[in-house]
């Protein structure tokens, strides 16, 4: 608990000492040392779920709570993870570091359902994906030109769509 904390702390940190790079705070500077604290968080979270799901595995595996067809493991085992993941991601979504808030829920999903090797969990994790991939594109502006070019990068392939086009000729 005490290493995520600092993740995220460090995470949070960069709302009041970051630096602005390409538009966005997401970079922490110390003296000659720069780099952005997510990428640090990626592996702190990695370990912290390793830990909480090795230690909390048997309790997880219970099926306790029902939610409909679906069987979810005991809730008050369940929110310690799901409450350090959720702070984590709120944060880089705050920043708009979407790619790192897609990694961290991608990890979690994927731990989670190896420790459990619940399907349910996996389910309900691509219907809230699917949910905040709309809500992405409804709040913020580049989610939504990058599916654009997704979708026809042949609209603008001088611009836009190079990188894309440049992909498929490859």
């Amino acid at each position: 608990y005490t290493l995520a904390a600092a993740g995220v702390g460090l995470l949070l940190l960069t709302f009041v000492l970051g630096t602005e790079v390409n538009g966005q705070r997401l970079t922490l500077q110390i003296g000659p040392f720069s780099g952005q604290p997510s990428e640090f968080l990626k592996v702190i979270l990695v370990v912290f779920l390793a830990g909480y799901l090795s230690e909390n595995r048997s309790l997880l595996m219970e099926q306790d709570t029902r939610l409909g067809p679906l069987r979810l493991p005991p809730v008050p085992y369940l929110a310690p993870m799901v409450v350090m993941w959720a702070i984590a991601l709120g944060i880089v979504v705050v920043q708009r570091d979407l790619g790192a808030a897609l990694l961290f829920f991608g990890v979690f999903l994927a731990m989670l359902y190896v420790a459990t090797g619940r399907v349910s969990l996996v389910v309900i994790g691509l219907v809230l994906f699917v949910l905040g991939s709309l809500l992405m594109a409804n709040l913020f502006d580049h989610v939504r030109l990058r599916i654009d070019i997704w979708l026809d990068p042949f609209a603008d392939p001088l611009g836009a769509g190079f990188q894309v086009v440049q992909g498929l000729h490859a």
